[in-house]
C-alpha cells in the first residue's frame, strides 16, 4: 500500500544517512576495515531490498520507524551521540536479523545470501594478483574509496557527495553530446574529466600495480564514464587497464564462485 511504500522509501533514505554516518566516525578512528564492512553492508541491504518483494511484517516496520527516528537524531548531532550510535546498531542488528529470516529465500535465489557477511580477508583471498577492487562511498560533508588487492587494503577520502554529483554529472553530460568534447570545446571537458580523474581514479592508482580493475560505484558515479577518464595527458583509464563494474564486492565474489561451480559441474 501507499503508506507501506512511503515508510520504505523515507528508511532507506535514512538508512543511507545513518549508514553514511557511520563509515565516517570508522574511518575517522582510523578503522579502513570496519568502515569497509560497514559500506558493503549498506550495499547488502540495498541489493536485498531490490530484490524483496513481499509485505513487511509489522515487527520490521515497528524496528524501520525506531531505526528511521533515531538516525536523523544521530544526524543531527545529539548530545547523548555515544549512547545513541549503540541504540541504532542494535535496532540495526535486529532488523537486519529479521530481514534475513524474512527474505531467506529472495536472498538465496539471487545469489546474495551472506553477501552482507563478506569478511576482508576472504574478499583478498578470492582476488587474482593482477586485480584491485576500487569501493566508493559518497557522503556527506566527505565520502571515502577503498583500494583492494590480494595483499593490500588502502583507503582516501573523496571530496563531498554534493561536490561529486555535480561533476559527474556535467561530465556525462558533455561526453553525451558530442559538440562538448571536440573543437573549442574540448578543453572544457578535458578539465572537467581531469578534475573527475583526480578525486577518483589518481589516489586509487597510486602504488597499485595491477592490469585489472573492478569498480564498485555509489550513487552518481554510476552516471561517471570511468573508462574514458584520463591518468595522464594523453592517456585514458581503458587505454591502461581493464576495467568493469559491480555493485558490491560481495556480489562479485558471489557470482565469482557461481561461475567456478558451473564449469566445475561441466567438468
Amino acid at each position: 500500500n501507499v503508506a507501506a511504500e512511503n515508510l520504505r522509501i523515507s528508511f532507506l533514505a535514512s538508512a543511507h544517512e545513518y549508514y553514511s554516518a557511520l563509515i565516517d566516525i570508522s574511518m575517522r578512528k582510523g578503522n579502513t576495515k570496519e568502515g569497509w564492512q560497514i559500506a558493503e553492508r549498506a550495499r547488502a541491504r540495498a541489493l536485498l531490498d531490490s530484490v524483496s518483494h513481499g509485505p513487511r511484517s509489522e515487527r520490521e516496520e515497528q524496528l524501520m520507524r525506531q531505526l528511521n527516528s533515531e538516525s536523523l537524531k544521530l544526524m543531527r548531532g545529539s548530545q547523548d551521540s555515544e549512547d545513541r550510535v549503540r541504540r541504532v546498531e542494535n535496532l540495526n542488528a535486529e532488523l537486519i536479523s529479521v530481514e534475513d529470516q524474512a527474505r531467506e529465500a529472495d536472498s538465496r535465489d539471487a545469489g546474495f545470501r551472506g553477501s552482507s557477511t563478506l569478511e576482508l580477508s576472504e574478499l583478498q583471498n578470492q582476488l587474482s594478483e593482477d586485480l584491485a577492487i576500487v569501493e566508493y562511498a559518497l557522503g556527506e560533508p566527505c565520502g571515502y574509496a577503498w583500494v583492494i588487492t590480494r595483499d593490500s587494503v588502502n583507503s582516501f577520502r573523496l571530496p563531498a557527495r554534493k561536490e561529486i554529483d555535480t561533476a559527474a554529472k556535467a561530465v556525462s553530460v558533455m561526453l553525451s553530446d558530442g559538440k562538448q568534447i571536440v573543437g573549442t570545446n574540448a578543453p572544457g571537458f578535458r578539465r572537467a574529466a581531469g578534475a573527475l580523474s583526480r578525486a577518483l581514479i589518481l589516489p586509487a592508482l597510486s602504488g597499485t600495480k595491477v592490469k585489472r580493475l573492478v569498480f564498485v560505484l555509489d550513487g552518481s558515479l554510476e552516471l561517471a564514464p570511468f573508462e574514458v577518464l584520463p591518468i595522464s595527458s594523453d592517456v585514458t583509464l581503458i587505454d591502461r587497464y581493464e576495467v568493469e563494474e559491480a555493485p558490491s564486492a560481495a556480489v562479485l565474489i558471489a557470482l565469482t564462485r557461481r561461475l567456478e561451480s558451473q564449469i566445475g559441474r561441466a567438468h
